[in-house]
């Protein structure tokens, strides 16, 4: 009898010593997933942005290029036809973001354009890359916020080769519109 009596009385022990240890361990283990949280958004926000460059050059790249000079590593002005192409996809990927993610306002686009140019008489491929580097802001939500971490500046930047013909101009009439 003495031996249930033992048993029962350790049950009856209510001085709430389990339940802080609970409430401790708990804490611990939502510092470990909020900061699980933030750093999968900082990951899941480069690789959108590198996405969203990616998507930039291969549009940047799919028509003529700024100017049919040689050129090695020339930066595009805002009326050049491949900034537009490229500018227009990030424009257009910009307004589906969520709100811990923001795209920065100025993207670079750099082209390369390759000798031999070819000739409207004769035509050809033109040979040479596009460049557009991209930035998006990640705001974080939880533990690096209350860190004073507001903001997470990551950069892409991704290279596409040119996929543009000059079409030949043999019967004298010059179909290029490009100059």
């Amino acid at each position: 009898m003495r031996i249930q009596d033992y048993q029962c009385s350790a049950y009856k022990n209510n001085s709430g010593s389990g339940l802080i240890e609970v409430a401790v361990g708990f804490m611990f283990f939502m510092v470990i997933v909020l900061t699980f949280l933030d750093l999968q958004l900082v990951l899941h926000g480069a690789t959108l942005n590198d996405a969203i460059a990616r998507d930039a050059a291969r549009a940047a790249s799919a028509g003529p290029p700024g100017k049919l000079i040689e050129s090695k590593d020339r930066v595009l002005a805002n009326n050049d036809a491949p900034f537009k192409r490229a500018s227009s996809v990030v424009n257009s990927r910009r307004t589906t973001l969520s709100s811990p993610f923001e795209i920065a306002d100025s993207i670079d686009v750099t082209e390369t354009v390759e000798p031999p140019i070819p000739s409207e008489l004769f035509g050809g491929p033109v040979m040479g890359t596009v460049t557009v580097r991209t930035t998006i802001l990640i705001h974080p939500r939880f533990i690096l916020g209350f860190l004073k971490i507001k903001t997470i500046p990551l950069t892409a930047s991704k290279s596409f080769p040119y996929s543009w013909v000059i079409k030949s101009d043999m019967d004298g009439k010059s179909r290029n519109t490009h100059q």
